[in-house]
């Protein structure tokens, strides 16, 4: 009987440290500049002329510290792959979260991911925070929501939490390519065959349901496809037709940039600009649609 007791004491103490660290870690995650942690803490007055969401593309493809000055305030919440659902969770998060900005921008060729399962795991450091984030992973990833729910300490396990750290008395939006392409990538993608990108239907649906988010909310949004490496572009046999199909599905118009950029200096790898055509495609958005002058 005595054992059992300092076994439910033991318990009981183990329960109550872990909460309380969960609280302390949670603390630091808010306190942080990291973008993620900047669409959940609502002491953050949030207030943009534009923002953008995708995945290593957008990353790269909207570089705000060359734009931003002390008339208009841009931000990028893109991170490397992010799919169309989980962009879409943090993007609703954001204007649910009462963050207010002109105009959206998303980089969308994340839905050539030939219809592979959607996963929240990426995003379950913030699940505490988000009920979407918390139900994505809970229908994905039961047993990741088991033991969340149950060892909260559990969410901190995250390459995320490393950024979130890192970035407490900085800013995350710095980050982007620095190095250019090497010739031996160019070679290679030059020796490619030709092949085919598979739109994710799913991942459609779920493009258009954010869409109609957005909208019922008065909330600009341009979709828009960042530039690729030329050489590499012109292997995608099936890109034109897939483009015009998802914008029939979407019944709205794509910004095509995808050959928007010719000099391959300006590239990283094949799929990623570096810095110097990152600020090329930001002014390009960002005088399009009038943002800047």
């Amino acid at each position: 009987m005595k054992l059992l007791s300092r076994f439910i004491l033991f318990l009981v103490f183990l329960s109550v440290i872990q909460f309380s660290l969960d609280s302390i870690f949670l603390n630091t995650l808010l306190r942080s500049n990291f973008r993620f942690s900047e669409i959940y803490n609502d002491s953050k007055s949030k207030k943009y002329d534009a923002v953008c969401f995708g995945n290593s593309r957008g990353v790269n493809s909207f570089f705000t510290p060359s734009i931003n000055n002390v008339n208009s305030k841009f931000y990028n919440f893109s991170y490397n792959g992010l799919n169309i659902q989980n962009i879409s969770t943090l993007l609703m998060d954001f204007v649910d979260s009462n963050n207010t900005s002109k105009h959206v921008f998303i980089e969308i060729s994340t839905i050539f991911n030939s219809n592979k399962e959607n996963s929240f795991s990426k995003l379950n450091l913030y699940s505490s925070l988000s009920d979407r984030i918390g139900n994505g992973i809970k229908n994905s990833d039961y047993n990741l929501y088991l033991i969340s729910k149950y060892l909260p300490l559990y969410k901190y396990n995250n390459e995320l939490y490393y950024r979130v750290l890192y970035y407490l008395n900085k800013s995350d939006q710095n980050w982007v390519n620095e190095y250019r392409i090497s010739q031996s990538l160019i070679d290679k993608v030059n020796k490619m065959n030709d092949f085919d990108l598979q739109l994710n239907e799913k991942d459609l649906n779920e493009l258009n349901r954010l869409l109609a988010f957005l909208n019922s909310k008065n909330i600009e949004t341009t979709l828009y496809i960042a530039p690729y490496l030329p050489s590499y572009r012109s292997k995608i046999s099936n890109y034109e037709s897939n483009l015009k199909k998802i914008e029939l599905y979407l019944n709205t118009e794509v910004l095509d940039l995808s050959l928007y950029i010719t000099e391959q200096s300006y590239f990283a790898d094949r799929v990623h600009t570096n810095k110097k055509g990152a600020i090329l495609i930001t002014k390009k958005l960002l005088n399009d649609y009038i943002l800047i002058k």
